[in-house]
């Protein structure tokens, strides 16, 4: 774990940022803000700041607007159902995916092993249904390589490689002291973001990894190992697009384990329902109080819950700050608004899902697209 005043970066476990501003000057990640305009088509994400910094990013929007050859990748670990935090990160690797780059898409296994003791037959079907989400929210599966990596050969040999120019003290700088196989399992997640610059898979080429803030310490040591390999493999440091962390209902960081305030996309509505009714908000303790003061949708969960559901748009959450600040709308009408808008999103992305079930089973067991 990193840390940095109160505030910290943890890519294995519970991290918390108060201030991104500082990750520009404390670990160098750069802001986003100045490359707005650079960008061909906006997606709200980065209209609204939620995007926030980036690793290099210049250099897949020269290959976007050159019509250039560049792979995105990404992955998740099967460990759970999908979440919101989940479902952010699948959203930028759709996003790429239809400015032209191919989708590495990476079921990590041995991270779930390695981290949670969850064997690779035991994750197989959490396996499955993720991946009927992630197809469900729109990736192109044959514009994509989706694998499990206890399955994926060509990633435990480049990890072997890898392996050769990271000293414990390189891993103990990043991490902290963790067990060794926490730092086995980063050496393989950075040969699966190196895994598209490799002649067989087409490359080298430039990669863009869509990531949460606290994943960013495995950027880092992913792209000191491109340096380290240029000249015998030709790798060039990734680039990263870096999100804010995802906030639970009950405020701190969303997690899988945290069931209770966590909105997952196979919910049923009521749970849901009920989960968004006893959420936390950004709101005043009283009407008096939100209608004089106004509420602060940075702090509110209902807000970024809003943020992730297809149907707003940037000018309807801009729309929403400017009711919530001036307390023309309470955090009971909000809450309202949320729960409708999600549920509706959940019947159509669960009915959509359906359709999926039988090709994500055929994907994670046989590495086929049908």
């Amino acid at each position: 774990m990193i840390l940095f005043g109160n505030q910290s970066l943890d890519p294995f476990g519970d991290s918390t940022v108060s201030d991104y501003e500082r990750l520009f000057e404390i670990f160098g990640i750069q802001p986003l803000a100045p490359l707005l305009s650079s960008f061909s088509v906006r997606h709200k994400y980065l209209d609204i700041g939620l995007a926030f910094g980036h690793r290099d990013i210049e250099r897949i929007l020269e290959a976007i607007k050159e019509n250039q050859p560049f792979a995105v990748m990404s992955g998740i670990k099967p460990s759970n159902r999908y979440h919101m935090g989940s479902k952010k990160i699948a959203d930028a690797v759709i996003y790429f995916q239809k400015q032209g780059g191919f989708a590495f898409y990476c079921i990590a296994d041995i991270e779930a092993y390695e981290v949670n003791g969850i064997r690779p037959d035991e994750s197989k079907l959490t396996a499955i249904d993720n991946v009927a989400d992630l197809l469900a929210l729109g990736l192109d599966c044959k514009r994509a390589f989706i694998y499990r990596q206890s399955k994926c050969s060509p990633v435990h040999n480049l990890a072997f490689q890898l392996a050769s120019k990271v000293p414990m003290s390189l891993m103990t700088a990043i991490y902290g002291e963790k067990p060794f196989g926490y730092y086995l399992a980063s050496i393989v997640q950075a040969a699966d973001i190196l895994l598209p610059q490799t002649e067989e898979s087409s490359g080298p080429r430039p990669t863009v990894v869509p990531v949460g803030a606290d994943q960013d310490p495995s950027i880092r040591l992913t792209r000191d190992l491109s340096v380290k390999f240029h000249g015998q493999l030709g790798f060039v440091k990734p680039s990263a697009l870096i999100f804010k962390l995802t906030r639970s209902l009950g405020q701190s960081k969303m997690s899988k384990s945290k069931s209770e305030t966590c909105l997952f996309l196979n919910e049923d509505t009521e749970t849901a329902k009920n989960k968004i009714a006893n959420s936390m908000t950004g709101g005043q303790p009283t009407t008096h109080e939100q209608r004089s003061l106004g509420g602060n949708p940075n702090s509110c969960p209902i807000y970024e819950t809003m943020i992730y559901i297809p149907k707003t748009t940037t000018q309807d959450l801009a729309a929403l700050r400017d009711q919530c600040r001036s307390g023309r709308i309470l955090c009971g009408e909000c809450k309202e608004l949320c729960a409708n808008l999600f549920t509706d999103f959940l019947n159509k992305h669960q009915e959509q899902k359906a359709k999926y079930v039988s090709l994500a089973q055929c994907i994670v067991e046989e590495g086929t697209c049908g």
